[in-house]
């Protein structure tokens, strides 16, 4: 569920802002995760 959230904010983000700062926001959420 997680992930998929990610990816979805990710994508919203990727439209507006640079792929960038949309990376390190979806990567860091998913470190999280992980632990």
């Amino acid at each position: 569920m997680s992930l998929h959230r990610a990816r979805l904010e990710s994508s919203s983000t990727g439209s507006s802002f640079p792929a960038d700062s949309a990376k390190p926001v979806p990567l860091a959420v998913v470190s999280l995760d992980s632990r």
